[in-house]
Parts: structure tokens; C-alpha cells; sequence
């Protein structure tokens, strides 16, 4: 549970830091772009959590 909770933390605050640099950027982004960069997130979240619990 406490790793979900943590898990959720990190990523709604890098949706918001990427969120507010899209809105600076102007950026449209693709389906597609938007599920690689989705994916590619939630692996550096994971990776982060990883080295935050040994």
C-alpha cells in the first residue's frame, strides 16, 4: 500500500510538471506518442521507487 501511495505521488507530480510544460510548449501530441511517453514515465517512476525502498 505504501508503495502504491509513493508510486502515485511521483507520477501525479510528473503529470503535473509535464502538463504545465505542454501548456508552455504549445506541443499537440499523438495518441501514440502520448501511450510511449506513458509507458516510458511510468518506467522511471518504477526505477525510482526501486532505489527509494533499498
Amino acid at each position: 500500500m505504501k508503495t502504491f501511495l509513493r508510486f502515485g505521488g511521483v507520477f501525479f507530480l510528473l503529470y503535473l510538471v509535464f502538463s504545465r510544460m505542454l501548456v508552455l510548449m504549445h506541443v499537440n501530441m499523438t495518441g501514440w506518442q502520448f501511450i510511449v511517453f506513458v509507458i516510458v514515465l511510468t518506467g522511471i517512476v518504477e526505477y525510482i521507487i526501486e532505489r527509494m525502498d533499498k
